[in-house]
């Protein structure tokens, strides 16, 4: 009786997963799963759970239907969490920049939303 072999080709990893051969190369060398010897190269079985977790994707967040949003579907974000990012960006690049008045003349104003 014949071993199982630990290596698979591409051709065959991907018969049994079910995938397309280009697809599983590209995932396979992005993440650090392709086996090179010589100009052989392979897929180890073992690593198929490995590289099917590498694939999964995160589940979306759900759109609030409580707050006021901006934009359609899963991405829509609350205007007040625009807001809230729009400030702290606002405050890293103010942070990285040098100053050009004298201190503490610059203010902030802010700007209200036409409705």
């Amino acid at each position: 009786m014949k071993a199982e072999r630990l290596l698979a080709t591409l051709p065959e990893a991907a018969e049994e997963l079910g995938v397309p051969m280009k697809s599983l190369r590209k995932v396979a060398e992005d993440h650090g799963f392709l086996v090179r010897i010589g100009r052989a190269v392979k897929i180890q079985r073992a690593d198929y759970e490995g590289i099917i977790r590498a694939c999964r994707s995160e589940p979306k967040e759900r759109a609030s239907t409580s707050a006021r949003t901006t934009g359609f579907g899963s991405s829509a974000k609350t205007d007040a969490s625009m807001s809230q990012q729009a400030l702290e960006i606002a405050a890293q690049l103010k942070s990285r920049s040098r100053t050009t008045s004298p201190q503490g003349t610059a203010q902030v104003a802010q700007l209200r939303r036409r409705e």
